[in-house]
């Protein structure tokens, strides 16, 4: 509970950055450049947030499917079912951490994008 409160308020603090930086530019062009330095910025941490996420499920079936063989190869092979339920919590922990910084990343890219538009049209 306070983890998450705790990355809650992190993203609460990049958030509240970018709008002071943005604020803070006066003129059309540096506008223009740091407007899509963000949403660049934001669009490569999004690759790799999802590129992370591709490899936790990847590693989660390919687990599964070693454990399977094991059995086949050996039946006396005994299963910890503990300890695969415990990489799961961590790997749920994990995935629930990319979810709050995906939605500060979503929320930076729409500011980037509103200050842009505004000073586009």
């Amino acid at each position: 509970m306070w983890l998450n409160a705790w990355r809650f308020v992190v993203q609460l603090f990049y958030i509240s950055v970018v709008c002071i930086v943005l604020s803070q530019l006066e003129g059309r062009f540096e506008t223009l450049v740091v407007t899509l330095a963000g949403i660049i910025y934001v669009t490569v941490r999004y690759g790799f947030i999802n590129q992370a996420s591709l490899f936790m499920t990847l590693g989660i079936a390919l687990r599964q499917e070693f454990d399977g063989v094991k059995r086949l190869i050996n039946s006396d092979l005994e299963f910890n079912a503990e300890a695969h339920q415990d990489r799961l919590k961590e790997l749920a922990d994990a995935k629930n951490e990319m979810y709050f910084h995906v939605g500060g990343l979503w929320v930076i890219s729409l500011i980037c994008l509103v200050r842009l538009l505004s000073v586009l049209f």
